[in-house]
């Protein structure tokens, strides 16, 4: 049931962002981490919808608008446990996806950047 509940309202948040486009740039900072969290590969249907809603976020908002948050939620540190960041990476894909070529084409030194650091 719980599971049911969930891919519900990532569909609904799904036609959201797609109605909403440019003032999801609001709400980025709460819809990343949710979709972060869907995005892990125990509920496969809810993923690939979580994917679907990263693209479509990222197709109308500017990456300055959840780069910064993807990044900081890639880098290691305490309060980033490793399940955190694979969920993150996941996602980050999928936001990869729905960007621009000219924003994939800067977000990528900026992701491999993160990715390359030392743990702190």
């Amino acid at each position: 049931m719980l599971e049911l509940r969930q891919h519900s309202l990532a569909i609904i948040t799904f036609d959201r962002i797609a109605q909403a486009r440019e003032h999801a740039t609001e709400f980025v900072h709460m819809l990343l981490p949710a979709m972060a969290h869907a995005s892990d590969a125990d509920d496969a249907p809810l993923a690939a919808v979580a994917g679907r809603c990263a693209a479509k976020l990222a197709q109308h908002v500017p990456p300055e608008a959840y780069l910064p948050l993807a990044i900081d939620s890639l880098r290691q540190h305490a309060l980033n446990p490793l399940g955190q960041r694979v969920q993150y990476a996941t996602l980050v894909a999928s936001l990869a996806r729905g960007m621009r070529p000219a924003a994939r084409a800067a977000a990528v030194p900026q992701l491999c950047a993160a990715l390359a650091e030392e743990p702190t």
